[in-house]
């Protein structure tokens, strides 16, 4: 005997409409854009930008904001990065 529980048809049927209406964006494919820029660009001076693990990679130098920080925590210790407005000097703190 099969039992069947709850209503896998309706969730079935919820789970197909939103697949269905869901649509893509593909403008930086196509383009061959990379979009850390328009985020470099939407970035204000006097935001605070916590960037886990450097996510924006080579971006990273291009931030420009009151305060910037980078959690690195693939490692046992956290670096917490923080670049002054300039963007020359960077003080790095170590904590564990």
């Amino acid at each position: 005997m099969k039992k069947i529980i709850g209503n896998p048809s309706l969730k079935n049927s919820e789970l197909i409409k939103i697949i269905k209406e869901t649509k893509i964006n593909n403008y930086y494919v196509k383009n061959k854009a990379d979009f850390r820029d328009l985020i470099i660009k939407n970035i204000l001076n006097d935001d605070c930008v916590l960037d886990i693990g450097k996510a924006m990679r080579e971006k990273f130098i291009d931030i420009k904001c009151e305060k910037l920080e980078t959690d690195n925590s693939r490692t046992s210790l956290t670096i917490v990065e923080q670049r002054s407005l300039d963007g020359d000097s960077v003080h790095s703190t170590i904590a564990e």
